[in-house]
């Protein structure tokens, strides 16, 4: 099965691509899954091509019609959270986070799985500042904040919802790149509604995360740089800074982990994932190295994130089940 992506808002989230891999020099590409996701997309969402074995998927019908927002306000300041949802509210929600530059676009594909969307709520965001998730001063001025604490508070009137509309059935986080280290600092802000953390591609240890003379170069002409780059520089200047006073998220983390990671990896060194083995040690943690693939993993290996979120989901049911036979007895016995 053929498919084509029709009026594409994604072109938008294809430059930001192209132009990080400008601004980096390259980005190695792995080997992928070719067919894949053609095998696993619920084709309801898809429009049939008449005469031909294929289909098209119009992407920018399927934003208006999935998309969503909430408000979240702070220290004078208010973000509009953007994000597209999928599958079933009343189940466990699957928080996808992009990484720098990007939007709620890099995981359009994960939000049309079926299996995905039989089972979960899904919902990919606009990180505070990305896309349609604007921030406001109370004097009407646009704003942005690059620190992971900011943009994790920020995110608690989304987690809070998502909690309400699933009757407390739990959260499962998945952070690509350096939305890494912003599900772990989530889970550690709000620990009652984090019930499992799934990095793709992610940072980790500060001493392999220091600005690269790309970064420096962008901070040395700002004025010069588009207001995308800017920005994803703007967070990227402070991340070694940051990673180093995690110390406390890390070791409170008691949900179970996973991490996935490329050994070809141009823009997160691979060896984070040694510093992930460490500090992940006495944690519930599962590990997975591919030796032929790089910062693209996401994308190109979407079968093994998806089996890393069915993980998940199990490991959740799982102890849903638990807490209601733990419950059943009290139960019982208030009606006896």
């Amino acid at each position: 099965m053929a498919l084509s992506v029709q009026n594409y808002r994604g072109v938008r989230f294809g430059c930001i691509l192209f132009a990080s891999l400008l601004f980096s020099g390259c980005i190695y590409s792995g080997t992928g899954e070719a067919g894949y996701f053609e095998s696993v997309v619920d084709k309801s969402e898809l429009i049939e091509i008449a005469g031909e074995d294929g289909y098209s998927f119009a992407i920018g019908k399927f934003y208006t019609a999935h998309r969503k927002s909430i408000l979240s306000s702070a220290a004078g300041k208010t973000t509009a959270i953007n994000y597209v949802d999928t599958g079933d509210e009343r189940k466990t929600a699957i928080i996808f986070v992009h990484g720098t530059p990007g939007t709620w676009e890099a995981f359009w594909e994960y939000l049309l799985i079926a299996e995905l969307k039989k089972n979960a709520h899904l919902v990919s965001i606009d990180r505070p500042g990305w896309g349609e998730s604007v921030c406001k001063t109370t004097d009407g001025k646009d704003c942005f904040d690059p620190l992971i604490k900011q943009q994790s508070r920020s995110l608690d009137t989304l987690v809070k919802r998502l909690d309400e509309q699933n009757n407390h059935q739990g959260i499962i986080l998945v952070g690509h790149s350096l939305g890494g280290p912003l599900i772990a600092q989530m889970a550690f802000d709000y620990p009652e509604y984090i019930t499992g953390l799934i990095f793709v591609a992610a940072p980790f240890d500060p001493d392999l995360s220091h600005p690269r003379w790309y970064n420096r170069l962008s901070s040395a002409l700002a004025w010069f740089v588009p207001r995308t780059l800017r920005r994803s520089n703007d967070e990227m200047m402070p991340l070694a800074r940051q990673l180093g006073q995690m110390d406390d998220v890390w070791a409170s983390l008691e949900v179970p982990i996973w991490v996935i990671q490329g050994s070809r990896d141009d823009l997160v060194d691979p060896r984070n994932l040694d510093y992930a083995r460490m500090i992940f040690a006495a944690k519930n943690a599962e590990f997975r190295e591919f030796e032929q693939d790089g910062h693209l993993i996401v994308w190109e290996r979407k079968s093994v994130v998806v089996e890393s979120i069915r993980k998940a989901l199990d490991d959740r049911n799982s102890e849903i089940s638990r807490e209601n036979e733990r419950d059943e007895p009290v139960i019982r016995s208030q009606r006896l």
